[in-house]
């Protein structure tokens, strides 16, 4: 939409995401088969009219800016707007948890001065959804609010587990407190609105904080937020559709399961508003005499010679003849041998699992094999 832009920002992690970033940002851990985890919430900006997007990246942001490819599947590799690679402060954060840090926004204050738009759409990069922005920007524009937090109302006792926060709203939806839902302070609060970590800002207030916050870089930008509610007009959004956080292992095999719902594929990946990606030319896949494959999503190239349930495989999987592979995640060029059997597994790229290995995990605490392992 002309008067807003995009900004996703990337540059956090944490070691509850384990081997699945050893290599590479959380932005860019490969998701459904042959998406990226950013390509949720860009794709959402660019479906809403946004033409111009700032990427906030981490240090190790090479598989990110090689997904991105400056844009292009996106339709943002134009002279008019276009994608932006910003670059992330090299220090760690205060805050685990923080996804919008003051000091990245500092570091990229000429991004922000040279725009000429008014607010800023701002997102982190770890969530699953297809959000239409559009109704969120009506309201925050009509409402004349300098902040509109997007949020959704906890129904599902899944996503209390994921750290993020919950906000506190009166009767006309302004944000009255900022609470930290990482922080254990009884039962999961359902029907609580926890925030989606995707906010609407004004530009000239980031500018504001900017200067008036700049000694202490080290903060997120919802700290800030909480600690100016009554100065503040900050207002929220209700978002209804399917939503879930990426927070660690047992996030990513559950939400993965979630994708095989025929209602949620259909939720997330509408022919009117696609799931963008950067696209791979591959021959499709085959399917030799004694395979069998039951509620799975395969992607192009794999072999399978085994049985395949309730899993999802990238390009150029093999699954060797007698094998078994039960609620799994296999990357791309993921051998499993004859008569492997794995179950509740997360294979990183270019995992070798033998002859009659036997491997399981559980649903809450899954099996993860690092990258180029062999087993």
């Amino acid at each position: 939409m002309g008067n807003v832009i995009g900004v996703l920002s990337t540059n956090y992690t944490g070691a509850h995401y384990g081997e699945l970033i050893a290599d590479r940002p959380v932005a860019s851990i490969p998701f459904g088969g042959r998406y990226r985890l950013i390509d949720f919430p860009l794709s959402s900006m660019v479906n809403s009219g946004i033409d111009t997007v700032g990427v906030i990246t981490p240090s190790n942001y090479r598989s990110l800016a090689d997904h991105l490819n400056m844009g292009r599947e996106w339709g943002l590799n134009t002279k008019q707007g276009g994608m932006f690679l910003l670059p992330g402060a090299a220090h760690g954060l205060r805050v685990p948890n923080a996804r919008f840090s003051l000091r990245d926004i500092i570091l990229n204050k000429e991004f922000f001065e040279r725009a000429d738009e008014e607010t800023v759409l701002i997102c982190a990069a770890n969530r699953i959804y297809n959000m239409d922005f559009r109704p969120a920007i009506a309201q925050h524009e009509a409402s004349g609010a300098e902040v509109t937090m997007i949020y959704k109302v906890l129904s599902d006792s899944r996503t209390g587990s994921a750290m993020g926060l919950f906000l506190d709203l009166d009767e006309n939806g302004r944000v009255t407190g900022i609470d930290d839902a990482s922080v254990p302070t009884g039962p999961v609060n359902m029907g609580g609105a926890i925030f989606l970590d995707s906010m609407l800002i004004s530009r000239q207030l980031i500018l504001d904080f900017i200067d008036c916050y700049g000694n202490l870089d080290y903060v997120d930008l919802t700290d800030i937020l909480a600690e100016n509610l009554d100065r503040l007009q900050i207002h929220s959004w209700r978002y209804d559709g399917y939503e879930h956080a990426v927070d660690h292992a047992q996030d990513y095999l559950l939400v993965s399961q979630d994708l095989l719902r025929p209602e949620i594929q259909a939720e997330l990946f509408p022919a009117d508003r696609p799931i963008l990606t950067k696209t791979q030319d591959s021959p499709p896949a085959k399917y030799l005499p004694g395979a069998s494959v039951k509620n799975s999503m395969v992607a192009a190239s794999c072999i399978l010679a085994g049985t395949v349930e309730n899993s999802i495989l990238f390009r150029n999987v093999t699954i060797g003849e007698g094998a078994v592979v039960r609620n799994c995640v296999l990357m791309q060029h993921v051998e499993i041998g004859p008569g492997a059997v794995v179950e509740n597994l997360i294979c990183d790229k270019n995992v070798s699992i033998g002859a009659g290995v036997k491997l399981s995990g559980s649903m809450d605490k899954p099996f993860v094999i690092p990258k180029r392992r062999v087993c």
